[in-house]
């Protein structure tokens, strides 16, 4: 993070590696259902929503048309799904049941009134999002539910990362004593444990 202060205000710039992101053309849809339900979407929507994103990217049987594609032809203006891998992530804009709320995320107020980002689909996926572990030290709490933790050890994987990043998976190794989930789904800048 990198803090930049200026004559009217102060920016916050955050450099997030690619390996705290789940990749999007390749992460299971229960995997996506449970990120988008992390991230605060009602079960229902976020099943809607993760079963647009396979449909989306998943090749077209045989030609015929899914119920997601008579959806987006009926649209005006109409358009087909790509039914391929995802370019760009604000392709996921176009799926059936996306918000914006959904996408970007939002602000929240904490405890003491102030707002809070709160983020959304667009800071947990990637195009060259991980297909293996995430990175513990930068993977948004969504992701750490997404991808199996609990969230007893989403929680002492964040404050763990508050106080000191993990250096090496070796620490990530001790930190996750009697947490053997942590060590199959987290990775230290790329590596996996």
């Amino acid at each position: 993070r990198l803090l930049l202060s200026f004559p009217t205000g102060q920016a916050l710039v955050e450099i997030i590696p690619e390996t705290a992101k789940l990749n999007v053309n390749t992460a299971p849809p229960e995997q996506l259902y449970a990120l988008l339900v992390a991230l605060g979407a009602a079960p229902d929507r976020a099943q809607e929503v993760a079963a647009a994103i396979v449909d989306w990217r998943t090749a077209q049987p045989g030609g015929a048309l899914t119920p997601w594609d008579q959806f987006y032809l009926s649209r005006n203006p109409s358009f087909p799904s790509r039914h391929a891998s995802l370019e760009e992530i604000e392709e996921l804009l176009l799926v059936k049941g996306m918000t914006p709320e959904i996408f970007y995320g939002g602000f929240e107020r904490d405890a003491q009134g102030r707002l809070k980002p709160r983020p959304g689909l667009k800071d947990c996926l990637s195009g060259y999002g991980t297909m293996g572990a995430v990175d513990a030290n930068t993977a948004e709490p969504a992701v750490l539910a997404a991808v199996g933790l609990p969230p007893e050890a989403v929680a002492a994987v964040v404050a763990a990362r508050r106080q000191m990043p993990f250096g090496n998976t070796e620490q990530l190794r001790a930190f996750s004593t009697g947490m053997p989930e942590v060590l199959s789904r987290l990775g230290v800048g790329g590596y996996k444990m």
